[in-house]
């Protein structure tokens, strides 16, 4: 079994969480096993494997590509080209991440259109980015830190 990744909906250790299904499946003209992972404590389920619509002819097979549809993750980073023009995101623009950006007209005098801009905490005003951004992703939540929730701030097992 490769290394599992924590459910990806409530972040449960995978060791907690896994629960394999599988069926075989008897019918003409197809019969074979199918597969896949679902969080026990959650609820959210893996894809299930179905060998591309052939099924599987053991069920250890059927089992390791659902493993691995498991610990397939969709990447956070959109095409620039769906960004939204109001709200903050976090772009990507010359091999780096530009954390908390806008689309709105800069600080500056004799820069009038709008373009993306980042905030510069030393001279306090919005900037224009020094290249084109070719991603973005939505600004990820902060942490829980509330000194109001001690559950929160408590570790989980591990």
């Amino acid at each position: 079994m490769a290394d599992m990744l924590p459910c990806p909906f409530c972040g449960e250790p995978y060791s907690s969480t896994k629960v394999k299904g599988t069926e075989f499946l008897n019918c003409t003209p197809s019969f074979g096993w199918f597969s896949w992972q679902e969080c026990n404590v959650c609820g959210a389920r893996g894809p299930v494997t179905d060998n591309d619509g052939a099924l599987y002819a053991n069920v250890e097979e059927a089992l390791g590509d659902a493993e691995s549809a498991w610990n397939t993750r969709p990447s956070p980073w959109r095409d620039i080209g769906s960004a939204p023009w109001d709200g903050i995101v976090d772009l990507w623009l010359g091999g780096y991440r530009m954390p908390d950006c806008e689309w709105r007209a800069p600080e500056r005098p004799g820069v009038y259109p709008e373009q993306w801009c980042s905030f510069d905490f030393i001279s306090e005003s919005w900037d224009v980015l020094p290249d084109s951004p070719t991603h973005w992703m939505p600004t990820p939540e902060p942490p829980n830190t509330s000194a109001d929730d001690p559950a929160a701030m408590e570790p989980k097992d591990a």
